[in-house]
C-alpha cells in the first residue's frame, strides 16, 4: 500500500524560537536543569562530512538532551522551549534526505509527546508557559505531525527493515504524534506485552493478566481484525489505522497484541465490560 495521508495546509509559516541565552530556560528546565548545554551544538551548523570523533560528540548531546526532557517517562517544562528547536533541526535533516536523523528525531519527539499527559507533570509547581509559549508549542506539534506524514510516504519499505527495538520506539512515537498520546505512553510502559487494567465501575485493578506473548488471556475478548481496512489516509480510526502500520512494518506479535488492547475485558469481580485500552490509561493515570 502506497501511503497518501490528508494535509493540514493550515500550518504556521515560521517557527519561533525563544533565544538560547533567555533567562526562560533556567525557569522552564528538563529532569537535570537547563538544557541548552546539550540542545545548542545540535543547532550549530553541521560539516558536509562529520568525522569519527564528531558524530560521537553529536550522539552524546543528542542522547544526554532527551533523557533531559522525558527521564523516567515525566513530562518536563523544558519540552516547550526545546520542541520548536528540534522540530526546525528535522526540517534542516529532511532538507538533506538524512533518513536516519529524521528517524531518531521522530522517536525521541513523538516519545517526549507521548509524556505531555496532565496528570504526567514530572513537577507540578513550575509555572505555567504564557500563551505565546503554549501556542509556540502547540504550532511546532503540527508541523512535526505533517514532518512525520512525509517521512512515513517516504521510507515506509526502508522501515519495515529496522530491527525489531527500532521499529517499536519508531511506531509508538508515530502513534504519540499523530494519534493519541495517552495510548502511546501505555505501550511504552508494557511494551505491547503486558496489560494493567482498572474495572471502569468497581474499580477494581487488574494485575493477574498474562504478557499476551504468553497466553490468550480469558478476561478479554479480542478486536476483529482490521487488516487491509485502512485506505492509508485517514487517521480518524486509531485501531484501525495503527494496526495496519504496524503490520506494514512487519511486526506481527505487535499487531495480534493490538486486538486484545482494543478487546473488551470483563471484570472478574463485578462483570462490568469496558475496552482494554481505555481501562489501562484509568489504571495508569487515574
Amino acid at each position: 500500500m502506497n501511503l497518501s495521508f490528508e494535509r493540514n495546509t493550515n500550518l504556521p509559516e515560521k517557527i519561533s524560537l525563544i533565544p538560547l541565552d533567555s533567562e526562560l530556560w533556567d525557569v522552564y528546565t528538563g529532569a537535570y536543569g537547563n538544557v541548552v548545554k546539550d540542545l545548542r551544538p545540535l543547532m550549530n551548523p553541521r560539516p558536509r562530512i562529520l568525522t569519527p570523533s564528531e558524530k560521537l560528540q553529536e550522539a552524546i548531546n543528542f542522547q544526554s538532551l532527551f533523557e533531559n526532557l522525558w527521564h523516567q517517562l515525566h513530562f518536563y517544562a523544558a519540552d516547550y522551549l526545546a520542541l520548536p528547536y528540534l522540530v526546525s533541526l528535522l526540517e534542516q535533516r529532511a532538507e538533506e534526505k538524512d533518513f536516519q536523523s529524521q528517524l531518531d528525531l521522530i522517536s525521541e519527539l513523538g516519545l517526549c509527546l507521548s509524556t505531555d499527559i496532565p496528570s504526567n507533570q514530572a513537577d507540578p509547581s513550575q509555572p505555567i508557559p504564557n500563551r505565546k509559549i503554549i501556542g509556540d508549542y502547540n504550532d511546532c506539534i503540527a508541523i512535526l505531525r505533517e514532518r512525520t506524514k512525509i517521512f512515513l510516504e517516504a521510507y515506509l519499505e526502508r522501515l519495515s527493515w529496522l530491527s525489531e527495538d527500532e521499529k517499536m520506539s519508531f511506531y509508538i512515537s508515530v502513534l504519540a504524534i499523530l494519534g493519541d498520546r495517552e495510548a502511546a505512553f501505555v505501550f511504552n510502559s508494557t511494551l505491547l506485552d503486558e496489560c494493567y487494567v482498572m474495572c471502569g465501575e468497581c474499580e477494581y485493578c487488574d494485575e493477574t493478566i498474562e504478557p499476551f506473548s504468553v497466553k490468550n488471556p480469558n478476561s478479554i475478548r479480542p478486536a476483529r481484525s482490521v487488516m487491509g481496512r485502512w485506505d492509508g489516509k485517514s487517521l480518524n480510526d486509531v485501531y484501525v489505522w495503527f494496526s495496519n502500520l504496524v503490520d506494514m512494518l512487519g511486526d506481527k506479535q505487535s499487531v495480534r497484541a493490538l486486538t486484545y488492547y482494543y478487546g473488551i475485558y470483563t471484570c472478574p469481580k463485578c462483570g462490568a465490560k469496558g475496552r482494554v485500552i481505555d481501562l489501562m490509561k484509568k489504571y495508569f493515570f487515574e
